[in-house]
């Protein structure tokens, strides 16, 4: 099961209050009632929440099935730290050492160098 941004806020304000309106959540958090609506499902779904026509509160066992499922709500999987495979280069290419080309160098910095070695 997978859990978003909005149900780790709604599990965190329920935490808090223990039971609370839809609106109140769309009015303190400005979540839209589509966010709210999915959160839910995927809360009841997981048997953390019990939901009314207007209120949700936490199941009586709530608090250990958050507990059990505390690494998927918390540490949500970060695409954007995964490098993709066209960005990866192989390191065979590291032993080749870069040589310039001395056409290019600048004549005076061959002569600092060689006065001082």
């Amino acid at each position: 099961m997978e859990f978003s941004s909005e149900d780790k806020i709604i599990l965190s304000h329920l935490l808090k209050v223990k039971s609370c309106t839809l609106y109140a959540l769309h009015e303190d958090y400005m979540l839209s009632p589509a966010q709210i609506i999915c959160s839910i499902r995927n809360l009841c779904a997981a048997g953390i929440l019990e939901f009314d026509d207007t209120a949700i509160k936490l199941d009586k066992d709530a608090e250990k099935k958050i507990f059990r499922f505390r690494h998927q709500i918390y540490s949500r999987h970060k695409p954007w730290r995964l490098v993709p495979d066209i960005f990866k280069q192989s390191y065979e290419n590291d032993k080749l050492s870069y040589v310039p080309k001395y056409k290019k160098i600048d004549k005076r910095i061959l002569k600092l160098l060689d006065d001082n070695g």
